[in-house]
């Protein structure tokens, strides 16, 4: 599998797309944080963006081809797709914090292993183990947690979990996504 090779067109940070908001149109907002979405290509990154920006997007609220600002409990989320390659270049956005995005139908790739030691210096909130409902096996449920303990592993290696670490097992086309948005608004 090739990498993605694009780099982000995202070059405005979110304060500045704060500004392009018509006055009337801003919502109240309590706080503002900023999450970065990490995985390989075709993992879901950009359908969960899609997800997210219609769940909890907001009249005025700019977006581009790889982020959207969304408002979720009075929380103002700015969320940024990011490619393993970009990564590797050192051309990954600021972030409060880092969600790797890993497809339960490709598992822990070979790709993704090969830049977690780049990765570890990143603040990693947690993984979003994304196309959960695309299993069709009958042990769905001890596949995953299986893949979960194998990402833990890697994880481990390198140091990335914490003690505050979530694994979130969902899709962009369920209900999780409200336990992904609670996940990314938490203190």
């Amino acid at each position: 599998m090739s990498l993605f090779k694009r780099k982000s067109k995202v070059n405005v940070n979110s304060e500045e797309k704060l500004q392009k908001i018509p006055h009337q149109n801003k919502p109240t907002v309590a706080r503002s944080v900023s999450v970065c979405l990490l995985g390989a290509e075709g993992v879901g990154k950009s359908t969960l963006i899609h997800t997210l920006e219609r769940f909890a997007g907001f009249p005025g609220a700019s977006h581009t081809e790889d982020s959207c600002v969304l408002l979720w409990k009075d929380v103002q989320i700015t969320v940024w797709e990011t490619h393993l390659c970009q990564l590797k270049e050192g051309t990954v956005p600021h972030a409060d914090f880092w969600y790797l995005i890993v497809g339960v139908d490709d598992g822990m790739t070979a790709d993704l292993y090969q830049v977690l030691e780049d990765a570890a210096a990143l603040p990693f909130r947690g993984v979003f183990m994304s196309k959960s409902d695309c299993l069709s096996f009958i042990e769905d449920t001890e596949f995953i947690e299986d893949l979960q303990l194998e990402i833990e592993g890697y994880l481990e290696e390198y140091d990335i979990i914490t003690e505050k670490f979530t694994f979130i097992q969902g899709s962009a086309y369920n209900v999780e996504i409200t336990d992904f948005l609670d996940d990314i608004i938490r203190q």
